[in-house]
């Protein structure tokens, strides 16, 4: 939003705190005249992912991608949809499938632009590293 993108698009799990999310960082840059959308993602289900992947790719232009989902969970559990083991379900195929939604995308735009696009995935356990305020 501070760089005056034209858009800027962001996932969030859980619905509830989407209109939270939208508002804390158009809070801090009220000046700015990028639009703000906020979409569901879970990347414990393949269906949210296909959907988000879906809407992505009707994106007319995409010039940068940062997938830093992060689920970690101390009793064992899985996914309810695929019955993987819900941190790799999580933290790896769903990444791995999202990438491929997101690769076309960003493809496009390049070529277009004639210019780099970026994808960067950050890895889960860095979310054990960064401190919270909360």
């Amino acid at each position: 939003v501070k760089v005056d993108a034209n858009n800027l698009t962001f996932a969030v799990r859980n619905i509830f705190k989407r209109k939270a999310a939208k508002a804390d960082i158009l809070k801090f840059n009220s000046a700015s005249k990028t639009r703000v959308e906020v979409w569901n993602l879970n990347q414990e289900f393949i269906k949210s992912v296909n959907a988000f992947g879906k809407r992505i790719q009707g994106l007319r232009r995409l010039g940068v991608a940062i997938s830093n989902a992060a689920l970690f969970k101390f009793d064992w559990s899985t996914s309810p949809e695929t019955s993987v083991e819900s941190s790799l379900q999580c933290n790896h195929l769903s990444t791995a499938l999202l990438t491929l939604y997101l690769l076309p995308v960003l493809g496009k735009t390049s070529r277009e632009l004639k210019q780099p696009t970026r994808l960067t995935a950050t890895s889960p356990e860095v979310a054990l590293c960064t401190p919270f305020k909360e």
